[in-house]
């Protein structure tokens, strides 16, 4: 194991080198606590030995640092002392001290401190890695809790950590699984929707304004909420393209991801200026460092909502 051990009294600390060199380990030595917890910090060590008595930090106070540190990896904390450590014991233990060793060293009674702290450090991080696994259904997504029953991640969580739970859609989601649908119904009973996309791309219509008014009487007759849910969608789509083109200079894969979904939900509703904007090769060509092309999608942007806002009207 890796130990670090802090030690003012050289020739003890020269000892203890040895001993643990001799018994397999990898021992740091440094002479106070001071610059022991600055070793630490650095990395940490499954072990720390310590004097108790040492100028500048002494060891318990180096046991109180290293357990505010809080590390996923648990340190077994050996406190060296030539005191008698029975009338200090309850409180060296409180705070964070696991063992002690009592000066003159017996080497047979430090290789025996230090199996069982090897043991106590294998069965932590076999306890953590169970702890951290939480077998989860690929299709459904249940959890197998600790009684090997399958349950809803949602029941899983509250009762082991108390938390609730409310759900919703995200303007994605609520747009492919359910806005989607009424979409396709929409299409049907107005078939010209269906060929709009070729004509379109074939010049530069912005907005194809028969779809809009046919999709608003549309709403009017037969979804009567279908324009506001349109809208709330709609916008909560254009607050996420604009996170990502504003937060993905250097990022144009991001980009080109959400912008692939977005342009589709363009289309959709007949927005062809910002489809153009938006579709995979225009992404492509985009350098979101310019501020120019940025601005210039902001704007389409602006103008796809103010339409789609007008529907309504």
């Amino acid at each position: 194991m890796d130990i670090l051990i802090a030690e003012d009294d050289s020739t003890t600390l020269k000892l203890l080198m040895g001993l643990l060199r001799a018994m397999g380990h990898a021992p740091v030595g440094v002479e106070d606590g001071v610059r022991a917890l600055e070793r630490f910090e650095e990395r940490p060590f499954p072990v720390v030995i310590t004097d108790w008595n040492m100028p500048g930090m002494d060891g318990l106070e180096l046991a109180r640092r290293i357990r505010q540190m809080k590390r996923n990896q648990y340190t077994w904390i050996i406190m060296l002392t030539a005191r008698d450590f029975a009338q200090n014991h309850a409180y060296a233990i409180e705070v964070g001290v696991d063992d002690y060793l009592v000066k003159p060293l017996d080497p047979d009674l430090l290789g025996v401190r230090l199996h069982v702290a090897e043991r106590i450090h294998g069965m932590v991080a076999h306890i953590q890695a169970l702890e951290s696994c939480m077998p989860i259904c690929m299709y459904c997504k249940d959890i197998r809790d600790t009684k090997d029953q399958w349950t809803k991640i949602e029941s899983f969580l509250a009762d082991s950590e108390g938390m609730r739970f409310t759900h919703g859609l995200c303007p994605r989601c609520y747009y492919a699984r359910v806005l989607r649908a009424d979409l396709d119904d929409f299409k049907r009973e107005y078939p010209p929707a269906a060929t709009v996309e070729a004509r379109a791309f074939d010049g530069d219509l912005e907005f194809d304004a028969p779809l809009h008014e046919a999709l608003a009487r549309y709403a009017r007759d037969r979804a009567p909420s279908l324009i506001e849910e349109l809208n709330g969608s709609f916008s909560g789509a254009v607050r996420d393209i604009r996170r990502v083109l504003d937060a993905t200079r250097d990022d144009k894969g991001m980009l080109a991801r959400s912008a692939a979904r977005f342009s589709l939900l363009c289309v959709d509703l007949g927005m062809f200026g910002l489809a153009r904007h938006l579709n995979p090769e225009a992404v492509e060509a985009l350098d979101p460092r310019d501020a120019a092309a940025v601005a210039g999608i902001h704007a389409a942007l602006d103008r796809a909502e103010a339409a789609l806002a007008g529907m309504s009207s």
